[in-house]
């Protein structure tokens, strides 16, 4: 029996197309958008708020005069637009047969009920998110995950979409680790296009 750890966005679910939330955030707030996502790694991917607290928090660390009922608009945006991969739902309920699974994920308390809503929960041991953990993988999400399980990482796998968080990382803590990059190979890296290919 192996450990399987997967990342959610990205690796699980995506958005449908639509409009730029965090473009629209940056404009009513008065940031470049890279300062609007070093807010989001600061603040909301390490607290358990309501979009309607980040929003204050948002007006509050840009001095802005935004309307918090537009921003909470814009920031509850994804809850709407969540979709989970065509793969997810079979490739769980089979690798949940012989595997212990586990959920890590850098989001926001949106992103934990898109999670709930999505209604994948059940196929998790644990479900660790960043925002109840108030730390992001950069800063040890990862390593303080497997600390605390007590994973057996020789027997751990690692399954995400970004090289540095998802690939990186988990090597240099000792499990091993694939990238999902569903449009082709990423040459560096093990690679698969699928869920369906983890055996």
């Amino acid at each position: 029996m192996k450990n399987i750890v997967f990342d959610f966005w990205g690796t699980l679910a995506y958005l449908i197309p639509g409009s730029d939330f965090g473009e629209e955030i940056s404009r009513l707030i008065g940031l470049e958008k890279a300062g609007f996502h070093e807010l989001v790694k600061k603040h909301w991917f390490k607290r358990e708020i309501s979009p309607e607290e980040f929003a204050q928090l948002l007006i509050n660390e840009t001095n802005s005069q935004a309307n918090i009922k537009e921003l909470a608009y814009w920031i509850k945006n994804p809850l709407k637009r969540a979709r989970l991969y065509d793969d997810v739902c079979l490739s769980l309920n089979r690798l949940n047969q012989d595997n212990r699974l586990y959920l890590v994920s850098d989001t926001s308390t949106i992103g934990k009920d898109i999670i709930d809503r999505v209604g994948i929960r059940e196929y998790f041991q644990q479900v660790i998110l960043s925002c109840k953990n108030g730390i992001t993988k950069a800063e040890g999400l990862y390593y303080k995950f497997f600390r605390d399980a007590k994973l057996d990482l020789e027997e751990t796998i690692v399954i995400g979409d970004s090289p540095v968080l998802d690939y990186d990382i988990p090597i240099h803590l000792g499990a091993r680790a694939i990238l999902i990059h569903r449009e082709g190979e990423l040459r560096e890296y093990p690679t698969i296009k699928s869920l369906e290919e983890i055996e």
